[in-house]
């Protein structure tokens, strides 16, 4: 009787530690969001949108193609995604996951919720934050065990900074606000560039003749490792069509290129659902 008692006390105390653990950590989630709507809500008042007359042609024709130069500017996105991924280079099955994204505008800033199906009954929940212009990502297995972390940085700062650019294909009216500057390149290619105080990104938008976005580019820090140096990073779009009534990619594939070697496509993306508020 007694050795029972003890297991059960044991069990107890396992599933108290794994509900607190589960629990703390889905708070530090909720709390980077939360403090991403507050720096929304206590924003200086928004500043005039800039004219399109110093965009580059093919923005311009960008920013027609897609409606973002009709109807209201938003202040928020929401994404839903059904993503496959891959999380070494050598791996070959993909696994299944769904994403759940709340950007903002002004200030720039993401959270990004993900669950990650890696076998019946095992999987891996976490999320990735740009709030504060701050970057912040956890991943752990069964919301307890941790797999993966990364810390604000620079290294982590300026690739998450890139990374909200690079998304901007999702909501495109971000093109003419005055935080971001353009530079043509060449007749179907522009440079964006963001400045967020010290902070500062760059990536490159590649465009279809008929004004679609059909790549984004960047040299990217893959990890904030100290012997870290960027390396080639692409966002493919496979598929373009209309949600919430602007034309954005409905299905995209991300790369790294690295320096030697086969390309890394890692991240197989598909948008559910869009929502501008």
């Amino acid at each position: 009787m007694s050795k029972y008692l003890l297991l059960c006390g044991i069990a107890a105390l396992g599933y108290g530690a794994y509900r607190y653990l589960r629990a703390d950590f889905r708070a530090q989630s909720h709390r980077e969001q939360a403090t991403m709507l507050k720096d929304e809500a206590d924003a200086r008042p928004i500043e005039s949108p800039r004219a399109t007359d110093d965009l580059p042609p093919i923005v311009v024709k960008w920013l027609h193609r897609s409606g973002a130069l009709q109807g209201y500017r938003p202040d928020q996105v929401h994404l839903r995604q059904s993503l496959s991924m891959k999380l070494s280079p050598g791996q070959q099955r993909w696994y299944p996951a769904r994403a759940d994204q709340l950007v903002t505008l002004h200030p720039p800033a993401f959270h990004w919720t993900v669950r990650v199906r890696m076998l019946p009954l095992v999987y891996v929940h976490g999320y990735d934050s740009f709030v504060q212009q701050r970057a912040t990502t956890q991943m752990r297995l069964w919301d307890i065990l941790p797999v993966a972390r990364v810390d604000p940085g620079p290294k982590a700062n300026e690739a998450a900074l890139q990374r909200y650019l690079a998304e901007a294909v999702w909501y495109p009216h971000i093109a003419l606000e005055p935080y971001l500057q353009w530079e043509a390149l060449d007749s179907l290619r522009a440079r964006a560039t963001i400045s967020l105080h010290e902070l500062r990104a760059s990536v490159d938008f590649h465009f279809t003749q008929a004004g679609d976005v059909a790549k984004v580019s960047a040299r990217r820090y893959r990890s904030v490792a100290p012997e870290t140096q960027r390396t080639g990073w692409e966002v493919t779009i496979a598929k373009t069509g209309w949600l919430s009534g602007i034309r954005v990619p409905l299905r995209a594939h991300v790369t790294w290129l690295g320096e030697t070697g086969t390309p890394w496509t890692w991240l197989d993306v598909t948008v559910t659902y869009l929502h501008y508020r």
